[in-house]
């Protein structure tokens, strides 16, 4: 059993048979691997589903004007109204695809936003979410940039 540690809760396409998600992965074009298991052909089809509606958000990260280690995320745009920007990093840029969630391992942030990295961290993933439900709406990404 494959688990999705990037959805907190079912979706339909969690409930549809194999040869179903084969039918509908032919219908959006997407190429299926010979034994690929159900986990990546519902992934393959959010990818290609967040490709089309997944929007697309621009975050900076400049080095913080007097704190060594620390870096300071602008965003390009303001969330819309009844949405919240959140923020995660890591050691390479989590993907988010279209019907995944925001957790408590996402942190909601007003732009600009200045926090001290993990050491390791080297890209932050920064998403628009609807507050009531957590359901991203869009998604960006970049390196982060930390005051040497």
């Amino acid at each position: 059993c494959d688990i999705d540690y990037n959805k907190h809760e079912l979706t339909a396409l969690d409930k549809l048979p194999r040869d179903v998600l084969d039918e509908i992965s032919l219908y959006l074009g997407v190429a299926l691997t010979p034994g690929d298991g159900k986990y990546k052909v519902i992934r393959d089809i959010e990818g290609a589903i967040s490709s089309k509606y997944l929007g697309t958000i621009t975050p900076t990260s400049a080095a913080h004007a007097t704190e060594q280690g620390k870096t300071t995320v602008t965003m390009a745009a303001a969330a819309g109204a009844g949405n919240t920007l959140y923020y995660k990093t890591g050691v390479a840029a989590p993907t988010p695809l279209y019907g995944d969630k925001v957790d408590s391992t996402w942190t909601a942030f007003t732009s600009p936003v200045s926090f001290k990295p993990t050491d390791t961290h080297q890209h932050i993933t920064t998403v628009e979410a609807v507050t009531a439900t957590g359901f991203i709406l869009k998604s960006g990404t970049t390196a982060l940039t930390v005051k040497e």
